[in-house]
């Protein structure tokens, strides 16, 4: 805005010019509601998340990482406090760092490759199913879940599975074991119930096989469960059984 002035040198009148901003406002505001909006989604997330950037070597080998911004979820799964990490690097951080995690988010970082693992964490004693991928040049943001107790309840499992499979193999043998002791074929003394034990002896003395023959008149049937023996033979007069 200006004066405008006569030929007397008085203010005549003036001119103002004015630019409608209304889009600008209403950009500044949508960016505003973004941000806000991000803000939420970055506090209220229960994965881990966290932004970092690749510190390389002279020959361009990942050496280390800085952190640059983590959320709340990432203080819960890892035990970290933002206040010990913005600005630090993970070697100061945790010097015992596994260096495989460098070397893996330092190719992600540099190839723009994204990559999802799961990988324990000997420095923090815990298991991480991890989503990372470049988050500008040499940049990387991570986004994880603590997955330990599901690890645990694998093992767990993997275990019992093993475990029981051991006690079928077990309890197979020991079927066959009971099968071959069971081979007539094989018997060379058998102890039995039978109402013709003078039939039965010379039954099995055919074959070579000493038979102790308990006597009983009637519900032969009986004679294992009382202790007796574990075989019940009932022959005729022809031999047969």
């Amino acid at each position: 805005a200006g004066p405008i002035y006569d030929l007397a040198g008085e203010v005549a009148g003036g001119i103002v010019a004015w630019r409608d901003v209304t889009e600008h406002k209403r950009a500044e505001q949508a960016l505003r509601d973004s941000e806000k909006g991000y803000r939420q989604l970055f506090e209220s997330m229960t994965e881990g998340f966290a932004l970092h950037e690749i510190i390389c070597d002279d020959e361009g080998r990942p050496v280390d990482y800085r952190f640059l911004e983590v959320n709340p979820a990432f203080e819960r799964q890892t035990g970290l406090k933002a206040a010990d990490l913005i600005g630090r690097t993970i070697r100061e951080v945790m010097p015992d760092i596994e260096p495989t995690w460098i070397l893996r988010y330092g190719r992600v970082a540099l190839t723009g490759k994204p990559e999802q693992f799961e990988a324990p964490s000997k420095s923090l004693g815990r298991d991480f199913e991890v989503r990372a991928y470049q988050a500008g040049p040499g940049r990387f943001a991570t986004v994880f879940t603590d997955i330990t107790d599901r690890k645990r309840n694998e093992k767990s499992l993997q275990q019992a599975n093993e475990q029981l499979q051991n006690q079928n193999e077990e309890l197979h043998c020991q079927q066959e074991e009971l099968r071959q002791k069971d081979n007539p074929r094989k018997w060379s003394h058998v102890r039995v119930a039978t109402k013709y034990p003078e039939i039965t002896r010379r039954h099995f003395a055919a074959r070579g096989v000493q038979a102790e023959c308990v006597k009983l008149n009637g519900a032969m049937e009986v004679a294992p469960s009382l202790g007796l023996c574990r075989r019940i033979v009932d022959l005729v007069s022809t031999g047969s059984t």
